[in-house]
């Protein structure tokens, strides 16, 4: 392999190097501009719930007894509560070890770990937390959640 021959190939990888940095950083900026939760539709609220949701945002954290990561989930819950109080939001922690009524709201809002945050808007919709969260990221989907139900209100006449 002669000298033009070897450039040639250190400007082919050079050029691959490049081309992968760029895809690298276009995928890092999608990832970034993207919202860490969605609001998805689809799941009729049970009616304990509706009830609730007739106030405004709902955050539902679902845990059980024996797990580290719930009790870490609560003491942030327990946090988001209190900045929350006197506000419109209602939040609710359903132990799945403790009764029927938490595995079955569980069951309708497909939740198979703890601990697993749902914060609901008004008309129903959920962002879904799996596992032990970022209080900021779950307060960010209260505000949206809150934001949502601003808009979209009727006034009373």
């Amino acid at each position: 392999m002669d000298k033009d021959e070897r450039r040639l190939i250190k400007a082919a990888i050079l050029i691959v190097y490049v081309g992968v940095a760029i895809i690298v950083a276009i995928e890092l900026a999608f990832a970034l501009s993207t919202p860490a939760y969605e609001f998805k539709t689809g799941v009729t609220p049970p009616q304990e719930i509706r009830d609730l949701l007739k106030n405004g945002p709902v955050v539902l954290l679902f845990t059980h007894n024996d797990s580290p990561g719930s009790w870490n989930a609560t003491q942030a819950i327990a946090d988001l509560q209190s900045q929350h109080n006197g506000t419109n939001v209602t939040i609710v922690n359903f132990n799945v070890d403790n009764n029927t009524t938490s595995r079955n709201v569980g069951k309708v809002y497909g939740v198979t770990a703890t601990p697993t945050t749902i914060v609901l808007r008004e008309d129903g919709a959920a962002a879904t937390f799996v596992g032990v969260f970022d209080a900021n990221v779950v307060k960010s989907a209260i505000e949206d959640a809150q934001n949502w139900q601003q808009t979209h209100s009727t006034p009373n006449p």
